[in-house]
């Protein structure tokens, strides 16, 4: 049984919206109500907890009841997700970005079958296009690609491994929870295989491609 958390905070200034991208509507639902429908259709996600900016905690009970678990989140993502695990049960926990509105039940599946034996569990695409370094528009350099992966959400933990990497808090700032529990307790991530339709909603650009896939 695993606990999702599902993060809805943080800027949306690329995205070029004047409202919290999770807010989006495709296809009549939400970006968040995509993502959360995911977990609720997997009989093993006991509990779906919500973190956004306390601003926005009205628009989530609209969307969900106000039954539902969500909390004011934190000035980092970090500091979000913190406040999100404290108050997690299960054994499990299965972190993801509210902007993700689509993965898929393989996903799920393997990285359920990833923490049979792993205590973080991390949805990963191999990079298969050509790599560049560029320094003001000219190419400077190689990057091989053996090896670079695109990571995703979900990641997926043991709530008490990925809590107590977030209580010890060393004021560096990190984009990625497997990246946290690596620094602050030396425990790597086993990859996954991901799913190219896991889209993070960033850019207009993603609107239309979320569209088509949803």
């Amino acid at each position: 049984m695993y606990t999702a958390l599902i993060l809805c905070g943080g800027e949306s200034t690329r995205s070029q919206l004047n409202f919290n991208k999770v807010f989006y509507e495709i296809k009549g639902k939400a970006v968040v109500q995509h993502a959360y429908e995911r977990f609720r259709n997997d009989p093993d996600c006991q509990e779906v907890i919500f973190v956004t900016r306390r601003e926005d905690i009205p628009k989530i009970k609209e969307l969900f009841g106000q039954s539902c678990r969500v909390l004011a989140g934190g000035k980092r993502r970090q500091d979000s997700a913190f406040i999100g695990l404290k108050e997690v049960k299960t054994p499990y926990v299965f972190i993801h970005d509210g902007s993700r509105p689509y993965f898929s039940e393989t996903s799920l599946a393997r990285l359920k079958t990833g923490l049979k034996n792993h205590d973080s569990v991390s949805l990963g695409m191999p990079i298969v296009e050509t790599v560049k370094r560029v320094d003001q528009g000219v190419i400077i350099g190689d990057i091989v690609r053996e090896g670079l992966y695109i990571l995703q959400t979900p990641q997926a933990f043991l709530t008490s491994v990925i809590l107590q990497a977030h209580a010890l808090d060393d004021e560096q700032e990190y984009t990625c929870d497997a990246s946290l529990l690596k620094a602050r307790r030396n425990i790597v991530s086993r990859v996954v295989l991901g799913d190219r339709m896991n889209l993070k909603l960033t850019t207009p650009e993603d609107r239309t491609m979320l569209e088509r896939i949803l």
